[in-house]
């Protein structure tokens, strides 16, 4: 099964991303300082569903990223309270947009365009990420201060829930530990 969840010594790894954050700092929560922002102009018809322009900020620009982000995936938030995932179906080198699967129209917003990218072995480039190959089956992993991860408590995640009951009633579970999961 496909990896989608990786913690080490029961610490939640983060998936290669860019703009990089973390969970151990608590900066994957920041979205002003650790995701990317859209430019927003309603008067730029280059600007629409589909295309996103980075609007650099800090040391955050798409510009120095250094390759090509196309089949990466982008998690949008272009819907004011919501987010989506898409492919990104072209871009190039060196330049601060991309093209991407569209949203349904009806939940794009001119407002608030935050983003950050997942899903190329490249962007795994600091401590606490991963990154999981579902061609290759592969899992990469760039671990704390460059220490060897053998000897270490290592668990991916592959299912929503352990159990999943059905139609039944009276039940009574005891005795069992959940790690990263639930039932249902």
């Amino acid at each position: 099964f496909d990896i989608w969840q990786f913690f080490v010594d029961y610490q939640e790894m983060v998936m290669a991303r860019w703009p990089n954050a973390n969970f151990l700092d608590g900066s994957i929560w920041d979205k002003e300082n650790h995701w990317a922002h859209g430019l927003i102009d309603e008067d730029d018809m280059a600007y629409q569903n589909g295309t996103m322009i980075d609007e650099p900020h800090g040391n955050i620009s798409l510009e120095n990223i250094g390759f090509n982000i196309e089949d990466a995936t982008a998690i949008l938030n272009v819907g004011s309270f919501k987010t989506f995932n898409r492919e990104i179906t072209s871009h190039n080198v060196n330049e601060n947009f991309f093209y991407y699967d569209s949203v349904p129209n009806n939940a794009y917003r001119d407002k608030h365009h935050n983003f950050f990218l997942e899903g190329k072995l490249e962007l795994l480039d600091q401590a606490n990420e991963w990154f999981y190959d579902t061609t290759s089956k592969t899992l990469y992993l760039y671990p704390e201060d460059g220490q060897n991860p053998n000897g270490k408590i290592i668990k991916g995640k592959i299912q929503d829930y352990a159990i999943n009951i059905n139609n039944s009633s009276n039940i009574t579970i005891n005795n069992l530990s959940f790690f990263a999961t639930t039932f249902f």
